[in-house]
């Protein structure tokens, strides 16, 4: 997933640097990337995507979306999407 750029912040910070428990000193983006690339790794049969995507842009989100279907092929994605503007 190249598109969430965590290679640059890695080699940034390092791979010690403390994220702290759950990840909470991360910045929400962070937290969702890291989040999408650990499901990835996994290697799942299937994958549910809900609330991570709002973390992005919506052409952000879009190209997630196109690279999470090329990386799980033959497997089910599910995605979830909501308009936090909508519930205003």
């Amino acid at each position: 997933l190249g598109v969430l750029a965590l290679e640059a912040e890695v080699q940034r910070r390092g791979l010690d640097y403390n994220v702290g428990p759950g990840g909470k000193l991360l910045p929400n983006r962070q937290r969702a990337a890291i989040g999408l690339v650990r499901a990835v790794v996994r290697s799942p049969r299937v994958l549910v995507v809900d609330g991570a995507l709002a973390a992005f842009s919506p052409a952000e989100a879009i190209q997630i979306l196109a690279e999470l279907r090329q990386e799980l092929a033959g497997r089910m994605l599910i995605v979830g999407l909501s308009d936090a503007a909508a519930t205003d």
